[in-house]
């Protein structure tokens, strides 16, 4: 039985940000395109993310009819993430036959995230992508930044030391990966017309549209009460606890969210914050808004915490 359609997100992600730009493209995907012949409100039957090591057994790859985008760090010397640690190993197994291991039609991309001031700069993109080549299966051909012919088809790098950071990059790089599986996919998938293609990085950039993406988080701005009693609040005339219902709200939302995210959006031992103060460190002209969010822990203390 041949597997759904799809695309397929498999991050490697040792400090969040592998994993953070995953997500955003699987939300970038959602409003993009929509499954033919399925409804347009059903994300999950349109793309799948998680960590490479969620994803087994290795053998399942050759079975997607649909891209699959790696988007993987560089730890240590050279080394993969950690929840890509096992993944990591069982495709770089020696006994996996060149060639065949994979078929051709299996299509994919790899964006590497790292940080060309250090040695082993994006080893573990550039060496998975060689061995997905090896295997036997296809990069995407999405177009090279700047007709850089030096630079493989199929393979972002991504360099925190450049000058615009990881962003020279990306900017190149997703917008060329959409328009691709846009053209390349033209039979299983269909734009949804939030943006007419080609689309360009403006336009994923564009306030407008990133308001029209899924919301990661639910933030809630809550008053403490009067009454003096402590982790309480009252909205709309009915007291409750802060704790219960920000629990409740984080369960509903994982509900909502689970076939798209496949990690809880925070850790269980996540707690409340006050924010202080929220100030811009960049120019208003910079292209990149970057802030300072000073946040205070209000009604427990450090104790309360770790008990």
């Amino acid at each position: 039985m041949s597997r759904a359609f799809r695309i397929l997100i498999l991050y490697g992600s040792q400090t969040g940000n592998a994993r953070t730009i995953a997500e955003r493209l699987a939300l970038h995907a959602c409003r993009l395109f929509r499954l033919r012949n399925y409804p347009a409100d059903c994300p999950a039957s349109l793309v799948y993310v998680s960590s490479a090591d969620e994803y087994q057994p290795l053998h399942e790859l050759a079975h997607e009819p649909g891209p699959v985008i790696f988007i993987c760090s560089t730890t240590g010397r050279g080394d993969p993430p950690d929840n890509m640690a096992a993944f990591w190993r069982k495709i770089m197994n020696v006994r996996l036959p060149e060639g065949c291991t994979f078929p051709t039609s299996l299509r994919f991309v790899v964006l590497g995230m790292g940080d060309s001031s250090y040695e082993h700069y994006n080893h573990v993109g550039k060496k998975l992508y060689r061995r997905l080549v090896h295997l036997g299966a296809s990069p995407l051909p999405v177009s090279l930044a700047l007709a850089d012919k030096t630079q493989d088809i199929g393979l972002g790098l991504a360099d925190e030391s450049a000058p615009e950071g990881v962003m020279a990059c990306m900017q190149w790089f997703i917008p060329s990966l959409w328009n691709t599986i846009n053209s390349h996919y033209a039979t299983s998938v269909q734009p949804l017309g939030t943006l007419s293609f080609p689309i360009t990085w403006d336009d994923l950039e564009n306030p407008e549209f990133l308001a029209s993406l899924q919301p990661r988080f639910i933030v809630k701005c809550v008053k403490k009460p009067d009454t003096g009693l402590d982790a309480v609040n009252s909205v709309n005339g009915t007291q409750f606890d802060n704790d219960n219902y920000l629990s409740e709200r984080i369960e509903a939302l994982l509900q909502h969210d689970s076939s798209l995210f496949k990690e809880p959006p925070m850790p269980a031992v996540a707690s409340n914050f006050v924010v202080v103060s929220n100030e811009r460190l960049t120019p208003e002209d910079y292209f990149q808004d970057t802030r300072l969010i000073r946040l205070e822990m209000e009604w427990r203390t450090m104790s309360d915490i770790n008990k």
